[in-house]
């Protein structure tokens, strides 16, 4: 027993502790506060009936007069309810629970989101480290060659060499602290052992989302946001139904009575009534009146939330098509620099062409990373959009391979 408990907890420090793994961390969405409160109240709602009684309401009636040894008149009234009123709960029901599966599936699509983003940031701050990293070691090795060769620089240059490289170090300070933030952040809900190497991961590149651009926009009719707002105005319009139904859930009464004020048989003492209300006049129409004005509001929010989506979705295809056109041009410049050594680049042009030279090319390197990286938040945005990230089988957008995962797994 002792090294069953022993080995298991073995696996289980290795499952919770082990190698970052972006398909890991985004399985974690399921275990969000925002996912569970959901998923309480769907919980809720598929266990609840929400049937309304049979009755309305049961009625015992006594009588005795003033002379009168004991009880002379007894009555039992049943009153019903509609019917119709029954079946407009029943379908609120049916309602109510599409509704909140589509707001859990929308938040975890949301959860997810919020997941990449923190991915996609912390790639991007990792890579503007490595760039200030490298215009730290051009500097440190301008400052290298100038303690050897101190007749190629004046006192000018090296207190300018002295001052950029300060400000870098600072710099490198501030995204090293946002690095560290986000793998907190990371941190909170997958832990994991080491940091994050991105270049151990399986990144999708430019060229799948240009493919991607490439295939066209999805239209969005169908996609979480709007089935969100369609389920909700359906909601809105059962419980109108309700209200509806429950103005007129008086439909009258059947009543059983026995009367012993008279000295007639057993049988001829039983007596029916049956009560009918004729629905000629309803007290609650203006209320009615007013709550059918939120069942129009409600049904013009979606043509509303309809354009909105459109309007973001095709801008955002707009400026994913703007930065590949940057990155192009980027990327074709960067062709035209060949790595020369340091110390002869010197020789030949002197040192402030050299260094702004090396540090023009370490500015269009981190330039591509940072489109790079705009590109991959634009793509994820626009999958959240049409609500793709949620869709089984689960993908990690981010993998150039597609892996797959599960909700709920670490």
């Amino acid at each position: 027993m002792y090294r069953f408990a022993t080995l298991l907890f073995v696996l289980t420090s290795w499952s919770a502790h082990g190698q970052f793994s972006m398909e890991d961390f985004l399985a974690s969405s399921s275990n969000s506060a925002e996912a569970l409160a959901l998923k309480k109240q769907l919980d809720y709602v598929r266990e609840t009936e929400f049937n309304s009684p049979f009755l309305r309401e049961v009625e015992v009636r006594l009588r005795e007069t003033i002379v009168s040894e004991g009880l002379e008149d007894y009555r039992l009234r049943f009153s019903p309810v509609n019917p119709l009123e029954r079946r407009a709960n029943r379908n609120y029901r049916t309602a109510i629970n599409r509704q909140m599966e589509v707001e859990y599936e929308l938040t975890l699509n949301e959860v997810l989101y919020s997941k990449y983003k923190i991915l996609v940031g912390h790639y991007s701050t990792t890579r503007e480290i490595e760039t200030l990293e490298k215009n730290i070691a051009l500097l440190e090795e301008i400052v290298s060659l100038a303690g050897r060769q101190p007749e190629r620089f004046n006192a000018e240059d090296l207190v300018e060499l002295d001052r950029d490289l300060f400000d870098s170090r600072l710099k490198l300070q501030d995204r090293q602290a946002v690095q560290q933030r986000l793998e907190f952040l990371i941190r909170l809900t997958y832990p994991f052992e080491g940091g994050i190497t991105w270049e151990n991961l399986d990144l999708v590149d430019v060229e799948r989302i240009r493919n991607w651009i490439n295939t066209g926009q999805t239209p969005l009719e169908n996609n979480l946001i709007m089935t969100r707002m369609k389920e909700r105005t359906n909601v809105e319009k059962s419980i109108f139904e309700i209200n509806r139904r429950e103005s007129f859930s008086n439909l009258g009464y059947l009543q059983a009575e026995y009367n012993t004020d008279n000295e007639r048989t057993f049988d001829q003492n039983l007596g029916i009534q049956l009560g009918l209300t004729l629905p000629i006049v309803n007290p609650d129409r203006p209320d009615l009146q007013r709550r059918m004005i939120d069942v129009v509001e409600a049904e013009g929010r979606i043509e509303e939330q309809r354009e909105e989506l459109n309007t973001e979705y095709g801008l955002l295809f707009l400026e994913m098509e703007h930065v590949l056109t940057k990155y192009d041009m980027v990327s074709e410049k960067l062709k035209n620099y060949l790595s020369v050594p340091l110390a002869t680049q010197l020789e030949r042009n002197g040192l402030g062409l050299v260094r702004e030279l090396r540090e023009y090319k370490i500015e269009l390197e981190d330039l591509a990373e940072k489109l790079y990286s705009e590109l991959m938040g634009h793509y994820i945005e626009a999958l959240a959009l049409e609500g793709a990230l949620v869709k089984g089988p689960l993908v990690n957008y981010l993998s150039y391979s597609g892996s797959t995962f599960e909700l709920g797994g670490q």
